[in-house]
């Protein structure tokens, strides 16, 4: 193991790794959410998909800042280095983000269309 290689002499792994330890235990002296590498972005306790990450739309990063699009009024969860960034900042998509840079006054078509869409499947 490369921190043993380095002199660590105190290193162990979890056999199966950390999702297999909180299936084993849950609840064991866990807190928080538990990040992992694919769309469900982070694990609770139970091993549930986060409802605090989701992956910000615009870099594919683990986000948790709230926002609703000026483009569409979709909301979005932003991570903190897009939330920085004027032309990210307030839209849902790069698609969004692109629109509103042109025609920051109004909505486009597909968008309201979308916000429809998605707004009678609720």
């Amino acid at each position: 193991m490369e921190l043993q290689d380095k002199g660590y002499k105190n290193v162990f792994q979890l056999d199966g790794g950390i999702l297999k330890y909180m299936e084993e235990k849950p609840r064991e002296e866990f807190k928080g959410e538990c990040f992992v590498f694919d769309n469900r972005v982070a694990v609770d306790a139970d091993l549930k998909p986060s409802t605090t990450y989701k992956l910000c739309p615009h870099c594919g990063q683990p986000g948790n800042i709230k926002i609703e699009c000026k483009r569409c009024d979709e909301p979005a969860l932003l991570c903190e280095a897009c939330l920085e960034l004027e032309w990210k900042k307030d839209t849902c998509s790069k698609n969004c983000s692109y629109q509103y840079e042109l025609h920051p006054d109004r909505k486009g078509k597909h968008q309201v269309l979308h916000y429809e869409a998605t707004r009678l499947r609720k």
